[in-house]
């Protein structure tokens, strides 16, 4: 039996599926014989593509938010700009995307940062794929690692100027 978080829902008559949890999703309540729940790939093989909210940055900062203002990430920046998202930790920043070819998240971190830099237009910076942080289903994944990455590089520092 599929689970739910694999399913999605698409409306009679349309070629757009949305995530269980998406708020256009949410008018399979008011009218739920307008609505089938299939598999994502029943979905993309009969012609289907994501809905633009559900694929989008919004969609998952929106869904984590409550998980974003955890005092665990206090020293934190953050900003969305555009479809990705920015974060500015104490020595780094990154950048988060969705590739909706898989339903994940990816991240990327700035080739260099200034070492007074402002954040104020993190999207001019140049970046590069961090794949040893993998593909994330949600934004907490990524700012976990970006807490252990900072402590690391912490160390590093450390030993390095002693």
């Amino acid at each position: 039996m599929k689970s739910k978080n694999r399913m999605r829902y698409v409306r009679y008559y349309s070629d757009v599926y949305h995530q269980g949890d998406c708020r256009y999703s949410a008018y399979r309540f008011k009218n739920p014989n307008d609505w089938l729940m299939v598999p994502r790939v029943d979905a993309l093989i009969n012609g289907c593509r994501i809905c633009k909210y559900c694929g989008s940055i919004n969609y998952y900062v929106k869904r984590d938010r409550k998980k974003l203002i955890s005092p665990l990430y206090s020293e934190m920046q953050f900003r969305v700009i555009g479809d990705a998202f920015y974060i500015k930790s104490e020595y780094d920043c990154w950048k988060i995307v969705v590739n909706n070819d898989i339903e994940k998240l990816i991240m990327f971190r700035a080739e260099s940062v200034p070492k007074d830099y402002s954040f104020s237009c993190p999207d001019k910076l140049k970046y590069q794929s961090w794949l040893p942080a993998g593909y994330a289903g949600g934004i907490e994944k990524f700012m976990n690692y970006i807490i252990k990455f900072d402590i690391g590089r912490k160390k590093y520092m450390s030993r390095k100027a002693g």
